[in-house]
């Protein structure tokens, strides 16, 4: 029996799971306005503590990768390192729009996760949900929201929304696109559940996909505003040297 313990930070919600094998134990989900680092580790212990079991005990560790929240993701990466690190356990890495997809799987139709980037941008990607089963269409990526609604007007299947940036995906789409069959989604199922991440985590380790603590790490498909601001200013300085 496989003891998977899950964690997602990737919004402004925090959420922390459990599973032994594809049976959920328990579930904290938190969306209190709270910071993951104070709310995190404590729903850890506690979510534990309920189960019976302690950290040692735990045989793989799921974690989003992002896209999201910089600081966010970072707080859950470090955590689960620092769980997984002692003991020399497995992680396995979930994309976060992929875990977000996974709400929608009862429904069958073209799924479009979209996580608010700013800057008229969404962290975006695109499943296929038939059979209770989801099929990724694109890879994640932060992109226009123009340029994303463009792209998924090509399909002719009932589109799906969700996330908190699918209310403008659907708006948009709305205005231009008024003949297809949109579905907008509530915002309820946009918040990345822990026990998503577990399921995927455990599909990810029978297939030989975990891996070391110290080899995984975020993507953040995008600079920070600090990063952005720093190229600006030197490609500014490049330029006045010339």
């Amino acid at each position: 029996m496989i003891k998977i313990l899950s964690v997602d930070t990737c919004s402004k919600a925090c959420s922390v799971s459990v599973h032994y094998d594809d049976v959920l134990i328990g579930e904290i989900f938190l969306n209190t306005g709270l910071t993951h680092s104070q709310t995190l580790m404590p729903a850890v212990d506690s979510l534990l503590k309920f189960a019976g079991i302690k950290v040692k005990d735990i045989d793989l560790f799921g974690v989003t990768k992002g896209p999201g929240s910089f600081t966010g993701l970072r707080i859950g990466m470090a955590s689960v390192k620092g769980m997984a690190l002692p003991f020399n356990k497995p992680c396995a890495v979930v994309s976060s729009l992929y875990a977000m997809a996974m709400n929608a799987v009862f429904l069958d139709g073209i799924v479009c996760c979209c996580m608010d980037a700013r800057n008229k941008q969404i962290y975006g990607a695109v499943f296929r949900a038939c059979g209770r089963k989801i099929e990724r269409l694109s890879e994640d990526r932060a992109i226009l929201i123009d340029d994303f609604v463009k792209e998924v007007s090509s399909y002719d299947e009932k589109i799906i929304f969700v996330g908190d940036a699918a209310k403008m995906c659907y708006n948009t789409m709305n205005v231009f696109f008024k003949n297809k069959h949109l579905v907008l989604l509530p915002e309820q199922f946009g918040l990345i559940r822990a026990s998503k991440v577990g399921e995927e985590a455990l599909r990810i380790y029978n297939a030989g996909g975990a891996q070391a603590c110290e080899k995984i790490v975020p993507e953040y498909l995008k600079l920070s505003q600090a990063e952005r601001e720093l190229k600006n200013r030197q490609s500014g300085e490049e330029r006045g040297g010339i």
